[in-house]
């Protein structure tokens, strides 16, 4: 996450929060941020199948997912010290979901995987391209992520590049980005 040091540092970079811990925990968090999206699909999933009166399925692709867990906690730990931690997270997250979904699939035939994983590309390829956007603007400024002042241009050019993604996903027609602006403009209008 390229905006990360700069949130961690002007939340908490103050005291005995110094540079090295901003650092360390800006590290974490940018693990933490590859399995994103697959928390999110875990906890839809595990209820689609609780929905359906199946324990057995989540309990067992839980507790493989936690046995992988520990020993690539162990792995990474090696070679990332804490953020390995953090990415052992993120890895069983997505192989969790992953599973849970190509099961889910066996049993609801009309489930189309296919244009979930074009979504999911999709989603990534705006992110990407938004992030790079305002990572390039703000390296331009040349600002580093030390001053208070560098710390606060970061946040709010990660916001900036959240807009961004928005406004692309709008543009793109993706579905949820309409629902989420018809939501906002209804709520603005009420109030």
């Amino acid at each position: 996450i390229p905006f990360a040091p700069h949130t961690i540092g002007l939340l908490l970079g103050r005291g005995r929060f110094d540079l090295a811990a901003i650092d360390a925990t800006a590290q974490a968090l940018a693990m933490y941020a590859v399995g994103l999206i697959a928390f999110a699909a875990l906890y839809v999933l595990q209820r689609a199948y609780y929905a359906s009166a199946d324990n057995a399925i989540p309990l067992v692709v839980g507790l493989i997912g936690a046995l992988a867990h520990v020993a690539l906690n162990w792995a990474f730990m090696r070679v990332w010290a804490h953020a390995g931690i953090a990415l052992s997270t993120s890895v069983t997250a997505i192989a969790s979901a992953t599973i849970l979904l190509f099961l889910l699939r066996r049993r609801l035939r009309d489930l189309e995987l296919k244009n979930t994983f074009t979504f999911l590309i999709y989603c990534v390829l705006l992110a990407l391209a938004a992030t790079f956007s305002a990572v390039t603007i703000f390296g331009a400024l040349g600002l580093g992520s030390e001053s208070v002042v560098a710390r606060i241009a970061g946040v709010l050019f990660a916001l900036m590049g959240g807009a961004l993604y928005f406004a692309l996903a709008l543009a793109a027609r993706i579905p949820e980005s309409a629902l989420v602006w018809q939501t906002a403009v209804g709520f603005l209008k009420r109030k």
